[in-house]
Parts: C-alpha cells; structure tokens; sequence
C-alpha cells in the first residue's frame, strides 16, 4: 500500500518542531514574523539543531500552541538570560560531603576511632540532650559543628555512635579539639 493513499477515517500524525512529539493533535502554522521570534528563543535556549532547522527556510512549520507560548514567553526569557549572565555560586549541601559513620568515627572530632580503650559507645539517649546543651553554652565553632551533627541524628544509642574519651572531657569542660590526638599521659 502507498503511504499516500488513506483509508477514510485514519490520521496522519505530525510533528510539532518545538517538543518534537508525534501528534494527532491540531498544530498551528507558524507565520513569518512567528519564525523570527522563534529563532530568537532558540538563541537564548541554546537549542541549536532547531535554529539550524528553521534557518533552512522550511516550507511549513507546525507547533502546538501551549508549545509555542511556553517557548517564547518573554519572562522566561529574561530568566535564562539572567541566569546566563550572572550564574550563580554553586553551594554544596552539606549532605553532598558524604555520609557520616556513627560507629567509625568519633562523633565530637569526626576523626577515624581507632580500636582501642579509649573509645566508648553510647549507651543512653540523655548523653545528646546534654551536648546539645552544652553546645548552646560553649557557642564556639567546635560547638556548631558538633550541634549539627547531633541535629541530624535522633537516636546514638541506634546509630552505635561512639566518641573518644578525651574529646569528650575536652568538649564538656570547655577546651578546644585537638583532631587526631587520641591519647594523652603515660603509656
């Protein structure tokens, strides 16, 4: 059978150039002036094959209507064109840095928890309540960095978090870290 010929009743799918989506749907015809300011918002869209397509003076150019409004609107242009001009400073999140193990390191020092006698495991829930109160009293770096930390676990007993006995006797009296220092006095 020719591809030309058509039964009565079949519909010829087209193509609107914008989302490229098969359709069976009305497409409307773009006007010469409509080609210009699609061309336009391709440059700002940086959707170059459809530049190149239009630039080649096709015969007939079909777009669904909520395609062309949405491809065009002048407020989204002046968003991509902003955007373009002035990119903004990429922020990491915290959560991008990686998990922390509660039960490798040391939840005070966030340094590696070596095996040895020195370390202890949570074994009561109040132990967070009272470094979180002492976060607010120290109000120092250390205690920022260690108050987030608490924040984003509710429960050490759970987590099997485990801490070095010197940071936390440094931490509850008031003294500064010493990250990677884990023993002190006589051997």
């Amino acid at each position: 059978m020719d591809p030309t010929d058509r039964q009565p009743g079949a519909q010829q799918l087209q193509i609107c150039v914008i989302c490229e989506i098969p359709t069976s749907e009305k497409l409307t015809k773009v006007s010469d002036v409509g080609l210009e300011t699609l061309r336009t918002s391709c440059e700002i869209r940086h959707r170059y094959n459809l530049l190149e397509f239009l630039s080649s003076e096709p015969a007939e150019v079909l777009v669904h209507g909520s395609c062309r409004k949405s491809f065009t609107r002048s407020s989204e242009l002046k968003k991509i064109k902003l955007q373009l001009d002035y990119p903004r400073e990429r922020r990491d999140l915290r959560c991008a840095s990686g998990r922390f193990s509660w039960e490798t390191m040391c939840f005070l020092c966030a340094c590696p928890a070596l095996s040895n006698s020195d370390i202890r495991l949570v074994h009561r829930l109040e132990l967070g309540e009272h470094l979180m109160a002492r976060c607010a009293e120290r109000a120092d770096d250390w205690a920022v960095v260690v108050s987030g930390r608490l924040r984003g676990c509710i429960d050490l007993v759970a987590e099997e978090a485990i801490y070095h006995k010197e940071c936390h006797s440094r931490f509850v009296n008031g003294l500064q870290c010493i990250s990677g220092v884990t023993s002190f006095g006589r051997p």
